[in-house]
């Protein structure tokens, strides 16, 4: 565990996926597009784009995929931010218009149809377990930082909190500029 390598980015190709992953194919089954873009004189351009999050976990020569997994909905999926706590458990941070998005505990609702939000999620150290997955008020690029204590700091454009074990409290979603815990 101790200098491996994680990799977390987008695609919408097929992906090299290990044994046992959380999710092994892309969702691409959007409803609606990803852009519109108005010509003044050809009509509309619509533009897709069906990307999901990948989580590559390598050893410490890089040389060797020890976990690899997808994370998405059916629309567009992309990760901002990427750390890895104290116990080799990986936290990631992002954007998407997926609704549903892969949830576990979450603590807030998913974007209005078609449009954007924030998402936290906490893979174990396997990368076989989704831990976490909540939509989170963060804005378009939330990063994510973990801590000694088995949580995250997530911050965005419109909010900033913390992420973690808080024994007895419920997880909360406060909003702009406020905490937000999870147990």
């Amino acid at each position: 565990m101790l200098g491996n390598i994680a990799v977390a980015g987008s695609t919408a190709a097929n992906f090299p996926i290990t044994a046992g992953a959380f999710q092994t194919g892309l969702q691409a089954h959007c409803p609606y597009p990803f852009s519109l873009e108005p010509t003044g004189f050809l009509g509309t351009i619509v533009f897709t784009r069906m990307d999901d999050v990948f989580v590559t976990r390598l050893d410490p020569s890089g040389t060797s995929i020890l976990s690899s997994t997808l994370l998405g909905g059916a629309c567009y999926d992309q990760v901002d931010s990427i750390d890895v706590d104290s116990a080799g458990s990986v936290w990631l941070a992002g954007y998407t218009n997926s609704s549903p998005f892969p949830q576990v505990t979450p603590f807030a609702s998913g974007p209005a149809y078609a449009q954007y939000k924030g998402f936290v999620a906490h893979f174990d150290a396997g990368g076989t377990t989704l831990l976490l997955s909540s939509y989170i008020d963060a804005g378009s690029s939330p990063a994510v930082v973990a801590d000694q204590a088995g949580g995250a700091w997530v911050g965005g454009a419109n909010a900033f909190g913390r992420i973690g074990p808080v024994p007895g409290q419920p997880p909360h979603d406060y909003g702009r500029g406020q905490l937000v815990h999870w147990t």
